[in-house]
């Protein structure tokens, strides 16, 4: 491996740390200021800041594999290979949590986001849901695993 394709890995990686960090932080802040009467408010802003944040995570890891893929010359063409299959394989993941969160909206849950391991099977789904009754666990498991083929053991599912 180059000295080139090291710091690129290097400071991807701490970029990605970066956003983590942000995320623990801003999550933490915001469940901090979250009142009995608020529950509603807080659920809903960690939504929203949930997706942003997410968002931005994704758009940061797509713009590092941009920069990478227009690197010039031949002795950086397996690295640019390399980034073209993780920036397409990121992009099918965008696309397949968008119509897992859009299919478990349309069967009656409002707010909720589902992520998916860029380099696992793990599969997260967050839903504004105090509680999940038996039904629902299994309304989403069954959802996830018609769409993505995946085992249930690799579904996790968290109400808040």
């Amino acid at each position: 491996m180059t000295k080139t394709k090291k710091i690129i890995i290097a400071v991807s990686m701490l970029l990605v740390l970066a956003v983590a960090a942000y995320l623990n932080f801003a999550l933490l802040d915001n469940d901090k200021t979250a009142t009995a009467d608020g529950d509603a408010v807080a659920t809903s802003t960690f939504f929203t800041t949930y997706r942003s944040n997410w968002d931005e995570m994704r758009a940061e890891e797509i713009n590092n594999l941009n920069e990478i893929i227009a690197v010039e010359g031949d002795e950086y063409a397996e690295a640019r290979a390399n980034a073209t299959a993780q920036k397409q394989k990121i992009i099918e993941l965008m696309e397949t949590e968008m119509l897992l969160e859009s299919l478990l909206k349309a069967k009656g849950y409002d707010d909720l986001v589902v992520t998916i391991g860029v380099d696992s099977n793990n599969v997260n789904v967050i839903a504004a849901k105090e509680s999940l009754t038996l039904q629902d666990t299994a309304i989403i498991y069954n959802t996830i695993v018609e769409e993505l083929d995946v085992s249930p053991d690799y579904v996790k599912i968290l109400s808040i």
